[in-house]
């Protein structure tokens, strides 16, 4: 059976009302990671799909920057067991798959991700701000260019201009 016109409506990209309603305890959520409350906290979403996330990491890592991660490495297993065993010189909580994500965008104060269009609506459905990393042309350009207009992120290029991002963000 076809659908009728008239059954069809265009709505966008549907997002769990997760991301921006209902309360929740960053304290609750931060200690249950083993995170503190205090510390700049950046959410990484990671895949298959990021190129030069290890790169990224490294700066992050090495930047004295007082930053705190939650890494979610989105099934990315290679990026999962290397995080489980890397010196960390930040505190940082590293996960693979999870069910939570709008309770992790929610407690954390910025967001590294690619210009995806789901991570993209739920970042601005949450309200945090996102350095977009590996933007590919064509439909993540486009997201990425709308997310910079609209004062909702920046684009890093490469991980040195991330840090940078980061560094300005945290003077603010």
């Amino acid at each position: 059976a076809m659908l009728s016109e008239k059954q069809i409506k265009i709505t966008g990209i549907p997002v769990s009302p997760a991301f921006s309603l209902g309360s929740v305890s960053r304290q609750e959520v931060l200690a249950s990671l083993g995170l503190s409350q205090d510390l700049y906290t950046l959410l990484i979403l990671g895949s298959k799909r990021i190129e030069g996330m290890p790169e990224i990491l490294n700066g992050i890592n090495h930047s004295a920057l007082p930053v705190q991660l939650i890494l979610v490495a989105g099934g990315d297993d290679d990026l999962y067991q290397r995080c489980q065993y890397q010196s960390w010189h930040v505190p940082v909580k590293v996960l693979n798959f999870v069910e939570n994500v709008p309770q992790l965008m929610r407690v954390s104060d910025m967001l590294i991700c690619k210009a995806g269009g789901l991570a993209v609506s739920e970042a601005l459905a949450s309200g945090k701000p996102m350095a977009l990393v590996n933007v590919l042309p064509g439909q993540e350009a486009g997201n990425a260019q709308y997310v910079v207009e609209h004062g909702a992120g920046e684009l890093a290029r490469d991980a040195i201009q991330l840090l940078e991002i980061c560094h300005h963000w945290l003077q603010d």
